[in-house]
């Protein structure tokens, strides 16, 4: 006679890996990493640096989730005009150098990546 066995799966949040990786792990939070290692940016300028294809509302959006987690900082000046900066907390600094290592790493592989996948599409598509 066979037994049910439950099997029981981590949920999203009693997950360490996927819970922190999933704050940065996006389509913008690399990018905007990379965009404030060289200091503090104004909201425009930072846009303007993770590329024109960002709408202020997901900019918005992924420095308010990267806020949270600890690794931004947003500084509003009070004096007019009002201005809004980001920079990079320490723990920021931390992730960077860990992203700049997969960056350098993207950088020295895009080419075999892009044939691999120019030699997969082929034989799908044949």
């Amino acid at each position: 006679m066979k037994k049910n066995v439950k099997v029981q799966k981590d949920s999203y949040q009693d997950c360490p890996i996927r819970n922190v990786m999933s704050g940065f792990s996006d389509k913008w939070s690399i990018l905007i990493l990379l965009s404030l290692k060289s200091g503090t940016v104004r909201f425009r300028k930072l846009r303007e640096l993770v590329g024109d294809d960002i709408s202020d509302k997901m900019l918005s959006i992924s420095l308010k989730n990267m806020e949270r987690d600890g690794l931004i900082k947003r500084q509003v000046s009070t004096m007019p005009p009002v201005k809004v900066e980001y920079s990079l907390t320490k723990l920021g600094e931390e992730l960077f150098e860990h992203i700049n290592v997969l960056t350098k790493w993207t950088k020295a592989n895009m080419s075999a990546i892009n044939k691999s996948r120019k030699s997969y599409d082929n034989k799908i598509n044949s």
